[in-house]
């Protein structure tokens, strides 16, 4: 219905938060008057490096959002484990099934040695064992290394 219009679809594969800032920054890129392949190859490479991290106090509304099946959800409750997630190929996947230590230390792993340089972390719930170990300030403080060093050029993370 718009022949006119030179559209290309993209599968950024990406979801929320994550294809937000995928939308800003091609919008961003477009306003300084960069080119439509110039564009397409910033976002295939911004993609490729974005990750998201996050920690549901719950499994139901992923279960409820078809994100995760029924059976892997109960065992998940069953289990009393809290998984930490994330979004591969558009799906949400496991990242690491372990506990807020481990995940503080994969933060740090993932960033130094990959250089990621855009991570998200969302957490959605923050419970009262979280505050007793601590795991806040140690997280709060790991991003502002980050940022002070220079590192990044934008690290988000998003309480909700």
């Amino acid at each position: 219905s718009l022949p006119d219009l030179d559209i290309t679809i993209i599968d950024s594969k990406v979801t929320s938060i994550q294809l937000g800032y995928v939308v800003m920054e091609a919008a961003k890129a477009a306003k300084e008057g960069k080119n439509k392949e110039e564009i397409i190859d910033m976002v295939n490479n911004i993609v490729e490096k974005i990750r998201i991290l996050f920690l549901p106090k719950t499994l139901e509304y992923l279960r409820k959002g078809g994100r995760i099946g029924t059976a892997k959800s109960l065992l998940a409750v069953a289990l009393k484990i809290q998984p930490i997630l994330t979004v591969k190929e558009g799906e949400v996947a496991p990242y690491k099934n372990a506990c807020l230590d481990f995940c503080v230390k994969s933060i740090d792993e993932s960033i130094f040695n990959s250089l990621i340089y855009f991570l998200i972390c969302s957490i959605f719930f923050f419970t009262f064992p979280l505050l007793e170990s601590g795991f806040i300030i140690n997280f709060v403080l790991k991003i502002n290394t980050l940022i002070t060093n220079g590192l990044y050029r934008d690290l988000s993370y998003n309480y909700l």
